[in-house]
């Protein structure tokens, strides 16, 4: 008995699976913007939900001003930060030939 209920749940199972498959790639071929309903499909199967409310919570034009500050700064700081020793870059001259070498590859 046990084992006539395995099987019969494993082909239900199967069925249902089928079914979904089919269920979701119908809706993406009909769909007019199949970028966005694959996406939404993609999120239904992985019980994905939006995150609700985004929003940055402050003053808006603090965080603008802020979030400019950060990034406007950013490479400069991080190159005041970094040690390297000018020394150890060796340059020579080469000749055309090798530069049209470099270029082909």
């Amino acid at each position: 008995m046990n084992t006539l209920r395995k099987r019969n749940t494993k082909k239900y199972d199967g069925v249902l699976k089928m079914d979904k498959r089919h269920t979701f790639k119908n809706r993406i071929l009909k769909s007019d913007n199949k970028g966005e309903s694959l996406w939404a499909t993609g999120k239904e199967i992985k019980g994905l939900q939006t995150r609700g409310d985004t929003t940055v919570p402050g003053n808006p034009q603090e965080v603008t001003e802020s979030f400019n500050k950060y990034f406007s700064t950013i490479a400069e700081n991080t190159l005041k930060n970094m040690t390297y020793n000018i020394n150890t870059m060796l340059f020579h001259q080469q000749s055309e030939e090798e530069t049209i070498k470099i270029g082909s590859i």
